[in-house]
């Protein structure tokens, strides 16, 4: 995958089909869109994404709202896609300027080399986000592209959007987010050395601190499965681990109020997961077990974690059967 960012200065050779999104989390919707890329890909055409980078809420409200996927790990999902062509458009009040017209003219057709475009019924772009589906479709003579909309996918009568699964995930309900996404939400990262307090427990930890712009769930403890990558050996075989893990700033330590996440791989010793630091993983939240509290005694604690991987034990054997 080519990914094309910081300028806006670009053009694509070969015609292309293009999807036109924010893409923050790739939902059931955003799969509707690559379905209809990777048909156009059998009939020779290259797939590609436009999305805008920042967001456009960062330049009108002066933050970035959490986000489903880091930037790493939107790129990293629009390749597992097979998208060919990745674009992250700057967003600045000169590209925010943009008319629609324009947007067609000199981005979509000058710079992407459009044959087909294909976007959700609630498409905008240009200034004020004025256009919409139909100048897609009414411009589409003049430049010669095809173009198709595409409606919104449903989830139990709810149009399935991106605002859907920030709620589904706030509130912690990570069985329908995963039903929203097609596949379970995560959160990744560098395992890094901490102050290794869960080995006081007997119970040793993998810990990553996710970046500030991710969105996460409650805090509290999840039963996960984990996928380990060996940045020293891409050849190396990605395997999945169950485990639990704990997102918090846990209080029962007093260790600050940088929110951490703390998995404990059911099947790892110690040993195994000294030997972690340094790699990457995904965690992949499955089901949340209870909130994150503080305890009164370090035996209180430790008889929590037993009970919560028993919980997750039973969990699995059901799965099992």
């Amino acid at each position: 995958m080519i990914t094309i960012s910081e300028t806006t200065e670009f053009h694509i050779d070969e015609r292309t089909a293009v999807a036109i999104g924010k893409f923050d989390g790739i939902h059931l919707g955003h799969k509707a869109l690559f379905d209809k890329l990777n048909e156009k890909k059998k009939e020779g055409l290259k797939t590609a994404v436009f999305s805008f980078y920042p967001s456009p809420a960062m330049l009108f409200n002066g933050k970035e709202e959490a986000s489903l996927f880091t930037r790493e790990e939107k790129r990293a999902a629009m390749e597992e896609a097979g998208v060919d062509y990745f674009i992250e458009f700057p967003f600045t009040q000169k590209t925010a300027a943009i008319t629609p017209e324009d947007f067609i003219k000199k981005i979509l057709k000058g710079c992407m080399n459009a044959s087909y475009i294909v976007a959700g019924n609630d498409v905008s772009f240009g200034k004020g986000g004025k256009g919409d589906a139909k100048l897609l479709h009414k411009e589409s003579l003049r430049y010669g592209y095809e173009m198709e909309i595409v409606d919104k996918v449903l989830w139990h009568g709810k149009e399935i959007s991106s605002t859907l699964v920030r709620d589904m995930i706030r509130d912690s309900r990570m069985e329908d987010a995963t039903e929203l996404l097609g596949q379970p939400y995560y959160i990744s990262g560098v395992v890094t050395e901490g102050k290794k307090l869960g080995r006081k427990l007997d119970f040793p930890t993998a810990n990553i601190y996710p970046p500030h712009d991710k969105l996460l769930p409650k805090n509290g403890v999840y039963q996960t499965l984990v996928k380990i990558f060996d940045p020293y050996d891409d050849t190396a075989d990605i395997r999945e681990y169950s485990g639990i893990t704990n997102i918090g700033i846990r209080p029962s330590f007093k260790d600050g109020n940088r929110v951490s996440a703390e998995t404990h791989l059911i099947s790892f010793d110690e040993e195994e997961i000294d030997s972690l630091y340094g790699k990457e993983i995904i965690v992949r939240l499955l089901k949340f077990i209870r909130k994150e509290k503080r305890f009164d005694s370090t035996e209180d604690l430790k008889a929590a974690v037993e009970n919560d991987i028993k919980t997750v034990k039973k969990i699995l054997s059901r799965e099992d059967r």
